[in-house]
Protein backbone atom coordinates (compact mmCIF):
# COMPACT_ATOMS: atom_id res chain seq x y z
CA UNK A 1 0.00 0.00 0.00
CA UNK A 2 3.05 2.51 0.78
CA UNK A 3 4.19 1.94 -2.99
CA UNK A 4 0.52 2.88 -4.31
CA UNK A 5 0.47 5.90 -2.09
CA UNK A 6 3.92 6.66 -3.18
CA UNK A 7 3.29 6.14 -7.01
CA UNK A 8 -0.28 8.38 -7.08
CA UNK A 9 1.51 11.13 -5.12
CA UNK A 10 4.75 11.06 -7.70
CA UNK A 11 2.34 10.25 -10.72
CA UNK A 12 1.54 13.05 -13.41
CA UNK A 13 -1.01 11.86 -14.54
CA UNK A 14 -3.34 11.51 -11.54
CA UNK A 15 -5.83 14.16 -10.62
CA UNK A 16 -4.51 16.74 -7.88
CA UNK A 17 -8.17 15.72 -6.08
CA UNK A 18 -6.90 12.15 -5.76
CA UNK A 19 -3.62 12.99 -4.46
CA UNK A 20 -5.09 15.44 -1.97
CA UNK A 21 -7.46 12.70 -0.91
CA UNK A 22 -4.30 10.41 -0.34
CA UNK A 23 -2.21 12.70 1.26
CA UNK A 24 -4.83 13.64 3.87
CA UNK A 25 -5.59 10.19 4.89
CA UNK A 26 -1.88 8.39 4.31
CA UNK A 27 -0.72 7.89 7.64
CA UNK A 28 -4.23 6.57 9.23
CA UNK A 29 -4.19 3.77 6.40
CA UNK A 30 -0.13 2.81 6.62
CA UNK A 31 -0.86 2.36 10.53
CA UNK A 32 -3.63 -0.07 9.60
CA UNK A 33 -2.69 -3.62 9.26
CA UNK A 34 -4.23 -4.81 5.98
CA UNK A 35 -6.45 -7.75 6.16
CA UNK A 36 -7.45 -9.42 3.08
CA UNK A 37 -11.34 -10.48 3.87
CA UNK A 38 -13.49 -9.56 5.67
CA UNK A 39 -14.03 -13.00 7.76
CA UNK A 40 -10.12 -12.43 8.98
CA UNK A 41 -10.33 -8.41 10.19
CA UNK A 42 -13.81 -10.26 12.44
CA UNK A 43 -12.10 -12.67 14.09
CA UNK A 44 -9.10 -10.27 15.46
CA UNK A 45 -9.57 -10.60 19.50
CA UNK A 46 -10.18 -6.52 19.23
CA UNK A 47 -12.50 -4.51 21.21
CA UNK A 48 -15.95 -3.24 19.19
CA UNK A 49 -15.03 0.22 18.61
CA UNK A 50 -11.31 -0.80 17.42
CA UNK A 51 -13.04 -3.38 14.83
CA UNK A 52 -15.50 -0.83 13.33
CA UNK A 53 -12.55 1.85 13.46
CA UNK A 54 -10.78 -0.93 11.38
CA UNK A 55 -13.29 -1.12 9.35
CA UNK A 56 -13.91 2.17 8.61
CA UNK A 57 -10.36 2.54 7.34
CA UNK A 58 -10.45 -0.86 5.01
CA UNK A 59 -13.22 0.96 3.40
CA UNK A 60 -11.08 4.24 3.08
CA UNK A 61 -8.38 2.29 1.75
CA UNK A 62 -10.66 0.26 -0.82
CA UNK A 63 -11.38 3.81 -2.23
CA UNK A 64 -7.89 5.01 -2.59
CA UNK A 65 -6.60 2.28 -4.21
CA UNK A 66 -10.13 1.97 -6.49
CA UNK A 67 -9.24 6.45 -7.40
CA UNK A 68 -5.85 5.22 -8.38
CA UNK A 69 -7.17 1.86 -10.87
CA UNK A 70 -10.10 4.71 -12.24
CA UNK A 71 -7.36 7.26 -13.04
CA UNK A 72 -4.95 5.04 -15.07
CA UNK A 73 -8.44 3.62 -16.69
CA UNK A 74 -8.61 0.07 -15.02
CA UNK A 75 -12.86 0.46 -14.43
CA UNK A 76 -13.51 -2.47 -13.68
CA UNK A 77 -10.94 -2.99 -10.79
CA UNK A 78 -11.35 0.43 -9.44
CA UNK A 79 -15.21 -0.05 -9.51
CA UNK A 80 -14.85 -3.98 -7.20
CA UNK A 81 -12.90 -1.71 -4.84
CA UNK A 82 -15.32 1.34 -4.81
CA UNK A 83 -18.04 -1.57 -4.53
CA UNK A 84 -16.27 -3.10 -1.81
CA UNK A 85 -16.14 0.32 -0.10
CA UNK A 86 -19.73 0.69 -0.39
CA UNK A 87 -20.65 -2.55 0.96
CA UNK A 88 -18.52 -2.31 4.45
CA UNK A 89 -20.09 1.22 4.65
CA UNK A 90 -23.64 0.48 4.58
CA UNK A 91 -23.32 -2.49 7.23
CA UNK A 92 -21.48 0.07 9.46
CA UNK A 93 -24.83 2.02 8.94
CA UNK A 94 -22.21 5.28 7.33
CA UNK A 95 -24.76 5.90 5.03
CA UNK A 96 -25.08 9.80 5.78
CA UNK A 97 -21.41 10.41 6.27
CA UNK A 98 -19.24 12.36 4.31
CA UNK A 99 -17.02 9.14 3.27
CA UNK A 100 -20.14 7.48 1.97
CA UNK A 101 -20.81 10.64 0.21
CA UNK A 102 -17.48 9.73 -1.46
CA UNK A 103 -17.75 6.69 -2.12
CA UNK A 104 -21.14 7.21 -4.22
CA UNK A 105 -19.58 10.14 -6.48
CA UNK A 106 -16.57 7.67 -6.98
CA UNK A 107 -18.95 4.86 -8.27
CA UNK A 108 -20.45 7.90 -10.20
CA UNK A 109 -16.95 8.50 -11.84
CA UNK A 110 -16.87 5.12 -13.03
CA UNK A 111 -19.67 4.83 -14.76
CA UNK A 112 -19.29 8.07 -16.47
CA UNK A 113 -15.94 7.09 -17.21
CA UNK A 114 -17.62 4.07 -18.82
CA UNK A 115 -20.13 5.96 -20.97
CA UNK A 116 -22.99 5.32 -18.43
CA UNK A 117 -24.42 8.63 -18.11
CA UNK A 118 -27.64 8.17 -16.52
CA UNK A 119 -26.53 5.30 -13.57
CA UNK A 120 -23.50 7.83 -12.65
CA UNK A 121 -25.84 10.53 -12.44
CA UNK A 122 -28.13 8.52 -10.01
CA UNK A 123 -24.80 8.13 -7.87
CA UNK A 124 -23.83 11.93 -7.93
CA UNK A 125 -27.24 12.75 -7.02
CA UNK A 126 -26.95 10.83 -3.88
CA UNK A 127 -23.91 12.18 -3.09
CA UNK A 128 -25.49 15.61 -3.39
CA UNK A 129 -28.46 15.17 -1.16
CA UNK A 130 -25.92 13.46 2.02
CA UNK A 131 -23.18 16.25 1.23
CA UNK A 132 -25.83 19.29 0.91
CA UNK A 133 -27.10 17.82 4.35
CA UNK A 134 -23.70 17.54 5.78
CA UNK A 135 -22.11 21.20 4.42
CA UNK A 136 -24.79 23.31 3.07
CA UNK A 137 -24.73 24.37 -0.90
CA UNK A 138 -21.78 27.05 -0.47
CA UNK A 139 -19.21 24.40 -0.13
CA UNK A 140 -16.21 24.00 -2.15
CA UNK A 141 -16.84 19.82 -1.50
CA UNK A 142 -20.66 20.24 -2.16
CA UNK A 143 -19.42 22.27 -5.58
CA UNK A 144 -17.20 19.35 -6.91
CA UNK A 145 -20.04 17.32 -7.22
CA UNK A 146 -21.84 19.78 -8.52
CA UNK A 147 -19.57 19.54 -11.10
CA UNK A 148 -19.50 15.73 -11.65
CA UNK A 149 -23.22 16.43 -11.82
CA UNK A 150 -22.68 18.55 -14.86
CA UNK A 151 -20.25 17.09 -16.52
CA UNK A 152 -22.52 14.16 -16.79
CA UNK A 153 -25.24 15.90 -18.08
CA UNK A 154 -23.02 17.60 -20.88
CA UNK A 155 -21.46 14.21 -22.11
CA UNK A 156 -25.00 12.57 -22.32
CA UNK A 157 -25.82 15.98 -24.37
CA UNK A 158 -28.00 17.67 -22.32
CA UNK A 159 -26.07 20.91 -22.31
CA UNK A 160 -28.90 23.28 -21.01
CA UNK A 161 -28.87 21.27 -17.96
CA UNK A 162 -25.31 20.70 -17.49
CA UNK A 163 -24.79 24.67 -17.66
CA UNK A 164 -27.12 25.37 -14.98
CA UNK A 165 -24.83 22.84 -12.82
CA UNK A 166 -21.60 24.15 -14.22
CA UNK A 167 -22.50 27.62 -13.05
CA UNK A 168 -23.60 26.97 -9.94
CA UNK A 169 -20.38 25.35 -9.30
CA UNK A 170 -18.87 28.51 -10.88
CA UNK A 171 -20.53 30.68 -7.87
CA UNK A 172 -19.30 28.93 -4.61
CA UNK A 173 -15.57 28.39 -6.27
CA UNK A 174 -15.44 32.37 -6.90
CA UNK A 175 -16.30 33.14 -3.15
CA UNK A 176 -14.37 30.36 -1.43
CA UNK A 177 -11.70 29.61 -3.86
CA UNK A 178 -11.15 32.82 -5.47
CA UNK A 179 -10.29 33.49 -9.27
CA UNK A 180 -6.63 32.55 -9.36
CA UNK A 181 -7.25 28.96 -8.16
CA UNK A 182 -6.66 25.64 -10.24
CA UNK A 183 -10.43 24.50 -9.17
CA UNK A 184 -11.90 27.42 -10.62
CA UNK A 185 -10.17 27.22 -13.75
CA UNK A 186 -11.81 23.91 -14.25
CA UNK A 187 -15.15 25.18 -13.93
CA UNK A 188 -14.24 28.05 -16.47
CA UNK A 189 -13.09 25.42 -18.93
CA UNK A 190 -15.97 23.18 -18.16
CA UNK A 191 -18.62 26.22 -19.02
CA UNK A 192 -16.34 26.61 -21.66
CA UNK A 193 -17.16 23.30 -23.46
CA UNK A 194 -20.65 23.45 -22.91
CA UNK A 195 -20.76 27.03 -25.25
CA UNK A 196 -18.82 25.43 -27.97
CA UNK A 197 -20.82 22.12 -27.86
CA UNK A 198 -23.88 24.76 -28.18
CA UNK A 199 -22.39 26.65 -31.10
CA UNK A 200 -21.87 29.66 -28.93
CA UNK A 201 -18.22 30.02 -30.13
CA UNK A 202 -17.32 33.50 -28.90
CA UNK A 203 -18.90 32.63 -25.02
CA UNK A 204 -16.73 29.50 -25.35
CA UNK A 205 -13.54 31.47 -26.45
CA UNK A 206 -13.56 34.12 -23.80
CA UNK A 207 -14.00 31.21 -20.86
CA UNK A 208 -11.07 29.12 -22.55
CA UNK A 209 -8.91 31.35 -22.97
CA UNK A 210 -9.49 32.73 -18.78
CA UNK A 211 -9.00 29.27 -17.79
CA UNK A 212 -5.99 29.24 -19.77
CA UNK A 213 -4.32 32.02 -18.37
CA UNK A 214 -5.13 30.76 -14.69
CA UNK A 215 -3.41 27.69 -15.91
CA UNK A 216 0.01 28.86 -16.88
CA UNK A 217 0.18 31.25 -13.97
CA UNK A 218 -0.11 28.88 -11.22
CA UNK A 219 0.90 24.97 -13.06
CA UNK A 220 3.22 25.83 -16.56
CA UNK A 221 3.07 25.18 -19.46
CA UNK A 222 4.04 21.47 -19.36
CA UNK A 223 1.11 20.34 -17.45
CA UNK A 224 -1.35 17.81 -18.83
CA UNK A 225 -4.31 20.27 -17.27
CA UNK A 226 -2.70 23.33 -19.49
CA UNK A 227 -2.00 20.84 -22.07
CA UNK A 228 -6.21 19.90 -22.09
CA UNK A 229 -6.75 23.73 -22.11
CA UNK A 230 -5.15 24.59 -25.28
CA UNK A 231 -6.83 21.55 -26.67
CA UNK A 232 -10.05 22.78 -26.04
CA UNK A 233 -8.67 26.46 -27.12
CA UNK A 234 -8.15 24.49 -30.39
CA UNK A 235 -11.59 23.24 -30.71
CA UNK A 236 -13.31 26.76 -30.56
CA UNK A 237 -11.26 27.81 -33.16
CA UNK A 238 -11.83 24.75 -35.63
CA UNK A 239 -15.74 25.35 -34.36
CA UNK A 240 -14.92 28.88 -36.10
CA UNK A 241 -13.47 27.80 -39.53
CA UNK A 242 -9.69 29.16 -38.33
CA UNK A 243 -8.33 26.00 -39.33
CA UNK A 244 -4.24 27.18 -38.86
CA UNK A 245 -4.98 28.81 -35.52
CA UNK A 246 -7.02 24.85 -34.78
CA UNK A 247 -3.90 23.15 -35.85
CA UNK A 248 -1.09 25.60 -34.14
CA UNK A 249 -3.16 25.36 -30.43
CA UNK A 250 -3.29 21.07 -31.08
CA UNK A 251 0.15 20.21 -31.77
CA UNK A 252 1.15 22.01 -28.89
CA UNK A 253 -1.03 20.22 -26.90
CA UNK A 254 0.09 17.35 -28.40
CA UNK A 255 3.66 17.78 -27.49
CA UNK A 256 2.95 19.00 -24.20
CA UNK A 257 1.36 15.26 -23.66
CA UNK A 258 3.76 13.35 -25.10
CA UNK A 259 6.46 14.75 -22.54
CA UNK A 260 4.33 14.47 -19.53
CA UNK A 261 1.22 11.55 -19.89
CA UNK A 262 2.81 10.18 -23.05
CA UNK A 263 1.73 8.80 -26.25
CA UNK A 264 -0.17 5.47 -25.09
CA UNK A 265 -2.47 7.61 -23.05
CA UNK A 266 -6.69 7.89 -23.60
CA UNK A 267 -5.74 12.21 -23.76
CA UNK A 268 -2.73 11.95 -26.26
CA UNK A 269 -5.22 10.08 -28.41
CA UNK A 270 -8.11 12.28 -28.18
CA UNK A 271 -5.45 14.93 -29.36
CA UNK A 272 -4.49 12.79 -32.29
CA UNK A 273 -8.04 12.45 -32.93
CA UNK A 274 -8.81 16.35 -32.88
CA UNK A 275 -5.97 17.09 -35.32
CA UNK A 276 -7.51 14.33 -37.94
CA UNK A 277 -10.24 16.64 -37.16
CA UNK A 278 -8.64 19.52 -38.49
CA UNK A 279 -7.19 17.92 -41.62
CA UNK A 280 -10.69 16.38 -42.46
CA UNK A 281 -12.15 20.10 -42.28
CA UNK A 282 -9.26 21.12 -44.73
CA UNK A 283 -10.33 18.70 -47.13
CA UNK A 284 -6.90 16.73 -46.67
CA UNK A 285 -8.95 13.24 -45.96
CA UNK A 286 -5.55 11.40 -46.08
CA UNK A 287 -3.81 12.97 -43.71
CA UNK A 288 -7.06 12.97 -41.36
CA UNK A 289 -7.76 8.96 -41.58
CA UNK A 290 -3.86 8.62 -40.21
CA UNK A 291 -4.35 10.46 -37.45
CA UNK A 292 -8.16 8.51 -36.53
CA UNK A 293 -6.12 5.40 -37.25
CA UNK A 294 -3.21 6.24 -34.96
CA UNK A 295 -5.78 7.16 -32.41
CA UNK A 296 -8.60 4.41 -32.56
CA UNK A 297 -5.36 1.65 -31.61
CA UNK A 298 -4.79 4.27 -28.59
CA UNK A 299 -9.01 3.91 -27.39
CA UNK A 300 -9.01 0.34 -28.27
CA UNK A 301 -6.17 -0.33 -25.99
CA UNK A 302 -7.21 2.02 -22.96
CA UNK A 303 -11.07 2.39 -23.02
CA UNK A 304 -12.26 -0.70 -24.85
CA UNK A 305 -14.57 -1.74 -27.76
CA UNK A 306 -17.90 -0.99 -26.14
CA UNK A 307 -17.47 2.72 -25.27
CA UNK A 308 -18.96 6.11 -26.46
CA UNK A 309 -15.07 7.50 -27.24
CA UNK A 310 -13.90 4.52 -29.35
CA UNK A 311 -17.67 4.76 -31.34
CA UNK A 312 -16.75 8.28 -31.83
CA UNK A 313 -13.28 7.34 -33.51
CA UNK A 314 -14.80 4.80 -35.92
CA UNK A 315 -17.72 7.31 -36.93
CA UNK A 316 -14.53 9.68 -37.83
CA UNK A 317 -12.98 6.96 -39.24
CA UNK A 318 -15.98 6.42 -41.40
CA UNK A 319 -15.83 10.10 -42.53
CA UNK A 320 -12.33 9.98 -43.61
CA UNK A 321 -13.02 6.73 -45.79
CA UNK A 322 -16.52 8.35 -47.52
CA UNK A 323 -14.74 11.32 -48.72
CA UNK A 324 -11.90 9.07 -50.27
CA UNK A 325 -14.63 7.45 -52.27
CA UNK A 326 -14.76 4.07 -49.98
CA UNK A 327 -18.63 4.53 -49.01
CA UNK A 328 -18.77 0.85 -48.62
CA UNK A 329 -16.16 0.41 -45.92
CA UNK A 330 -17.40 3.54 -44.44
CA UNK A 331 -20.46 2.46 -43.60
CA UNK A 332 -19.24 -1.04 -42.03
CA UNK A 333 -17.80 1.36 -39.59
CA UNK A 334 -20.37 3.83 -39.32
CA UNK A 335 -22.53 0.43 -38.57
CA UNK A 336 -20.10 -0.68 -36.18
CA UNK A 337 -20.44 2.92 -34.87
CA UNK A 338 -23.99 2.76 -34.42
CA UNK A 339 -24.38 -0.49 -32.44
CA UNK A 340 -22.14 0.58 -29.50
CA UNK A 341 -23.72 3.78 -29.31
CA UNK A 342 -27.04 2.26 -29.37
CA UNK A 343 -25.75 -0.27 -26.51
CA UNK A 344 -23.78 2.68 -24.55
CA UNK A 345 -25.87 6.27 -25.39
CA UNK A 346 -29.19 7.01 -24.13
CA UNK A 347 -31.59 7.80 -27.33
CA UNK A 348 -31.26 11.13 -28.99
CA UNK A 349 -27.40 11.77 -27.89
CA UNK A 350 -25.97 14.10 -30.44
CA UNK A 351 -22.94 11.43 -31.39
CA UNK A 352 -25.88 9.14 -32.79
CA UNK A 353 -27.00 12.17 -34.70
CA UNK A 354 -23.87 12.81 -35.90
CA UNK A 355 -23.69 8.59 -36.76
CA UNK A 356 -26.84 9.08 -38.90
CA UNK A 357 -25.85 11.84 -40.90
CA UNK A 358 -22.59 10.49 -41.63
CA UNK A 359 -24.47 7.46 -42.81
CA UNK A 360 -26.42 9.57 -44.84
CA UNK A 361 -24.24 11.21 -47.00
CA UNK A 362 -22.41 7.45 -47.51
CA UNK A 363 -25.93 6.00 -48.50
CA UNK A 364 -26.28 9.37 -51.04
CA UNK A 365 -22.82 8.86 -52.59
CA UNK A 366 -23.96 4.88 -53.23
CA UNK A 367 -26.77 6.32 -55.12
CA UNK A 368 -29.25 4.86 -52.03
CA UNK A 369 -31.18 8.14 -51.50
CA UNK A 370 -34.07 6.36 -49.57
CA UNK A 371 -32.10 5.04 -46.70
CA UNK A 372 -29.91 9.18 -47.43
CA UNK A 373 -33.29 10.81 -46.74
CA UNK A 374 -34.67 8.41 -43.59
CA UNK A 375 -31.34 8.93 -41.82
CA UNK A 376 -30.99 12.58 -42.50
CA UNK A 377 -34.25 13.34 -41.55
CA UNK A 378 -34.24 11.23 -37.89
CA UNK A 379 -30.34 13.03 -37.25
CA UNK A 380 -32.90 16.05 -37.69
CA UNK A 381 -35.35 14.99 -35.36
CA UNK A 382 -32.79 14.06 -32.92
CA UNK A 383 -30.87 17.79 -33.34
CA UNK A 384 -34.25 19.37 -32.51
CA UNK A 385 -34.61 17.48 -30.02
CA UNK A 386 -31.19 17.74 -28.46
CA UNK A 387 -29.53 21.27 -29.85
CA UNK A 388 -32.65 23.01 -30.91
CA UNK A 389 -32.97 24.65 -34.80
CA UNK A 390 -30.60 27.31 -34.02
CA UNK A 391 -27.22 25.11 -33.99
CA UNK A 392 -24.33 25.07 -36.72
CA UNK A 393 -24.66 21.04 -36.39
CA UNK A 394 -28.54 21.32 -37.14
CA UNK A 395 -28.05 23.83 -39.97
CA UNK A 396 -25.72 21.17 -41.57
CA UNK A 397 -28.50 18.34 -41.41
CA UNK A 398 -31.05 21.09 -43.25
CA UNK A 399 -28.33 21.65 -46.09
CA UNK A 400 -27.78 17.36 -46.69
CA UNK A 401 -31.70 17.22 -46.82
CA UNK A 402 -31.62 20.18 -49.44
CA UNK A 403 -28.53 18.51 -51.68
CA UNK A 404 -30.65 15.17 -51.91
CA UNK A 405 -33.68 17.67 -53.26
CA UNK A 406 -31.16 19.38 -55.65
CA UNK A 407 -29.85 15.80 -57.07
CA UNK A 408 -33.19 14.82 -57.68
CA UNK A 409 -34.01 18.29 -59.50
CA UNK A 410 -36.33 19.31 -56.95
CA UNK A 411 -34.57 23.24 -57.11
CA UNK A 412 -37.28 25.03 -55.14
CA UNK A 413 -37.88 22.63 -52.25
CA UNK A 414 -33.86 22.46 -52.25
CA UNK A 415 -33.68 26.68 -52.26
CA UNK A 416 -36.30 25.87 -49.28
CA UNK A 417 -33.59 23.86 -47.41
CA UNK A 418 -30.24 25.98 -48.02
CA UNK A 419 -32.36 29.29 -47.10
CA UNK A 420 -32.90 27.84 -43.75
CA UNK A 421 -29.15 26.04 -43.77
CA UNK A 422 -27.80 30.23 -44.57
CA UNK A 423 -29.57 31.68 -41.61
CA UNK A 424 -28.81 29.45 -38.99
CA UNK A 425 -24.90 29.64 -40.02
CA UNK A 426 -25.12 33.13 -40.57
CA UNK A 427 -26.15 33.49 -36.90
CA UNK A 428 -24.25 31.22 -35.21
CA UNK A 429 -21.08 30.70 -37.71
CA UNK A 430 -20.61 33.86 -38.85
CA UNK A 431 -20.32 34.69 -42.64
CA UNK A 432 -16.62 34.55 -42.62
CA UNK A 433 -16.75 30.35 -41.88
CA UNK A 434 -15.74 28.46 -44.52
CA UNK A 435 -19.05 26.36 -44.19
CA UNK A 436 -21.10 29.38 -45.01
CA UNK A 437 -19.44 30.08 -48.08
CA UNK A 438 -20.10 26.61 -48.96
CA UNK A 439 -23.94 26.96 -48.49
CA UNK A 440 -23.82 29.69 -50.40
CA UNK A 441 -22.50 28.33 -53.27
CA UNK A 442 -24.97 25.49 -53.19
CA UNK A 443 -27.56 28.41 -53.26
CA UNK A 444 -25.68 29.61 -56.27
CA UNK A 445 -26.37 26.11 -58.21
CA UNK A 446 -29.96 26.04 -57.07
CA UNK A 447 -30.09 29.98 -59.06
CA UNK A 448 -28.24 28.75 -61.96
CA UNK A 449 -30.47 25.54 -62.47
CA UNK A 450 -33.79 28.05 -62.12
CA UNK A 451 -32.03 30.21 -65.01
CA UNK A 452 -30.82 33.02 -62.42
CA UNK A 453 -27.37 33.15 -63.37
CA UNK A 454 -26.25 36.40 -62.64
CA UNK A 455 -27.70 35.80 -59.45
CA UNK A 456 -25.62 32.99 -59.08
CA UNK A 457 -22.68 34.45 -60.03
CA UNK A 458 -22.50 36.80 -57.27
CA UNK A 459 -22.94 34.47 -54.83
CA UNK A 460 -20.70 32.06 -56.01
CA UNK A 461 -17.77 35.23 -56.00
CA UNK A 462 -19.38 35.72 -52.25
CA UNK A 463 -18.44 32.60 -51.85
CA UNK A 464 -14.64 32.17 -53.03
CA UNK A 465 -13.73 35.71 -51.64
CA UNK A 466 -14.84 34.17 -48.15
CA UNK A 467 -12.95 30.51 -48.87
CA UNK A 468 -9.45 32.72 -49.83
CA UNK A 469 -10.31 35.01 -46.67
CA UNK A 470 -10.16 31.65 -44.82
CA UNK A 471 -7.19 30.20 -46.46
CA UNK A 472 -8.95 27.31 -47.31
CA UNK A 473 -7.06 25.24 -50.63
CA UNK A 474 -8.11 25.37 -54.19
CA UNK A 475 -7.98 20.74 -53.72
CA UNK A 476 -10.43 21.39 -51.00
CA UNK A 477 -14.14 20.17 -52.17
CA UNK A 478 -16.09 23.81 -51.14
CA UNK A 479 -13.58 25.50 -53.10
CA UNK A 480 -13.68 22.76 -55.98
CA UNK A 481 -17.54 22.98 -56.10
CA UNK A 482 -17.24 26.68 -56.34
CA UNK A 483 -14.45 26.70 -59.57
CA UNK A 484 -17.15 24.35 -61.26
CA UNK A 485 -19.91 26.41 -61.22
CA UNK A 486 -17.53 29.57 -62.19
CA UNK A 487 -16.71 27.47 -65.12
CA UNK A 488 -19.94 26.69 -66.52
CA UNK A 489 -20.94 30.03 -65.86
CA UNK A 490 -18.27 31.32 -67.58
CA UNK A 491 -18.95 29.07 -70.74
CA UNK A 492 -22.72 30.66 -71.37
Amino acid sequence: LGRIIEAVLSSDSIDEDIKKEVADRAKRIEAFSVCTTQDELLTQAVPEEDRISDQTLFAERELIIGNVFNAIGKFGKAFTCFKRAEERMVKLKMEKTEEFANVLNSIGLVYNNQGEYGTALEYYNQCEKIEQSLFGDSNPRYAVTLNNIGLAYKNRGDFAKALQYYLRCEKIRKATLGETDPEYASILNNIGAVYKNQGEYAKALDYHLRCERIRKSVLGENDPDYATTLNNIAGVYLGQGKHKNALEYYLRCLQIQKGCIGESHPDYGTTLNNIGTVYQAQGDFKKALEYYSRSEVIRRITVGEEHPEYASILNNIGFALSNLGDCEKALEYYLRCEKIQNRTLEEGHKDHASTLNNMGLAFKSLGRDGEALACFLRCQELQRATLGELHPNYAATINNIGSLYHKHEDYNKALEYFLITEKIQKATIGESHPTYAACLNNIAWIHYALGDNTQALALCRKSTSILRAASIPRTHPFFQAAIQLQEELSEQ
